[in-house]
């Protein structure tokens, strides 16, 4: 039986040959099993540790890579599921040319990035990208966001949340839009550029589903 299987890199994740990341990274991999090598499929600007934060927010070019489960060492979050194989053939068509499908190759951090790659993978196959903003209770519950200029904090909380006591509390600001000039506009008013970058890392170890 074909499986899938989604990745997801924290910011700060060490490369092998690379510096370690900024931002993190997600990716997918599918197995058909039967003694065939399992194949991943990332999307990552070409020559990614050249490039400035202003080039990958306007636009630079980017590849497909088959190369991130062997590179990113001891990713946070994997998550692998039994498809078929219609689903396997699927996916792989869409790693081999996403542009067939219609998903850009110029790599931009806010619109055509890593995250928004494998969730276009994933939407081939009927598995859709579901932002939801509700309120359950005295519990305010986020799917699919991103952390602006905090990116870093959290990442710490979440290793040292065995040590955080239950009535501790957190400042925290949520902006829900869909408008795209609103959230290049945060990102330009971050106070520097590290915390600009925070915009562009989405893992599961910040998410509560």
């Amino acid at each position: 039986m074909p499986t899938l299987t989604v990745f997801a890199a924290a910011p700060g994740n060490q490369r092998v040959g690379m510096s370690s990341s900024t931002a993190g990274h997600e990716w997918f991999r599918i197995d058909e099993g039967e003694g065939s090598p399992p194949t991943s499929y990332g999307f990552a600007p070409v020559n990614e540790d050249t490039h400035s934060l202003s080039e990958v927010v306007s636009s630079v070019p980017g590849h497909i890579y088959e190369t991130d489960t062997n590179v990113y060492v001891n990713p946070a979050y994997s998550r692998t599921a039994q498809i078929t194989q219609q689903q396997y053939d699927i996916l792989q068509a869409f790693g081999n040319d996403p542009t067939s499908a219609g998903f850009s190759l110029n790599y931009n951090a806010l619109t055509d990035n890593y995250m928004s790659f494998v969730w276009a993978a994933l939407a081939q196959i009927g598995i859709e990208y579901t932002p939801d903003v509700r309120v359950e209770g005295n519990e305010l519950c986020l799917r699919s966001y991103q952390i602006v200029d905090g990116c870093q904090t959290s990442n710490v909380l979440f290793e040292a949340r065995d040590s955080i006591s239950s009535d501790a509390t957190f400042m925290l600001k949520i902006v829900e839009t869909d408008d795209a000039m609103i959230v290049d506009d945060m990102v330009n008013k971050s106070p520097n550029e590290s915390s600009r970058r925070a915009i562009f890392c989405d893992s599961p170890l910040r998410e509560r589903n």
